[in-house]
């Protein structure tokens, strides 16, 4: 169907019509002929709008409605850094919309969950590890109060009924097992 005159290529044939004929009936001739409708013109329009123009909101929101939202994320990735798009959304509400599963799914068998691990395990014995001991400190300090003698006549009879095994009046074996107490501790490492 695309017939061209004999002696006449493409490019000759066109200027001869730009030549005879105005744009309007170009126009008007592609429709009569069935060579092309609006949806063409509106194609071959937008190739030649103004690249300087500047969108308001309205005319964002307009254009991002009849987009995909495959065809927005792929626009905003091949335009910003995923970091910066995180950023834009907040990453509290990024993360928050995360399944919490699917987050630990995606962290397990990672040294940062297992670090994580690991830290939370270390100061919970070590909470554990202080409750204990002052649990016990004071249980102890509770028992050697309750246990410990107060005066100097309980000291001796306790001494004498625990340590040096000797009747409370023996002044000899008494002397020489406290004796024997205070050489073993001037003895131990502290000393």
């Amino acid at each position: 169907m695309n017939r061209i005159p004999e002696g006449m290529d493409k490019e000759e044939l066109l200027k001869e019509v730009w030549k005879s004929c105005t744009f309007d009936e170009i126009i008007d001739a592609g429709f009569e002929m069935n060579k092309c409708g609006a949806s063409d013109l509106i194609n071959a329009a937008s190739e030649f709008e103004d690249p300087n123009k500047e969108y308001d909101e309205y005319d964002i929101e307009d254009i991002v409605k009849k987009c995909s939202l495959d065809d927005i994320c792929n626009t905003l990735q091949n335009e910003y850094d995923l970091k910066n798009i995180i950023d834009e959304f907040g990453l509290d509400d990024v993360l928050s919309s995360i399944d919490k599963g699917e987050m630990l799914e995606y962290l397990k068998d990672t040294y940062t969950l297992e670090s994580y691990i690991d830290e939370v395990k270390e100061e919970y014995y070590f909470d554990m590890y202080n409750e204990i001991k002052s649990d016990w400190d004071w249980e102890t300090k509770e028992i050697l109060e309750g246990v410990l003698p107060d005066s100097g006549d309980d000291w001796r009879e306790f001494l004498c009924d625990h340590y040096i095994k000797c009747s409370y009046y023996d002044n000899e074996n008494f002397n020489k097992g406290l004796q024997n107490i205070l050489d073993k501790i001037s003895k131990s490492s502290y000393a």
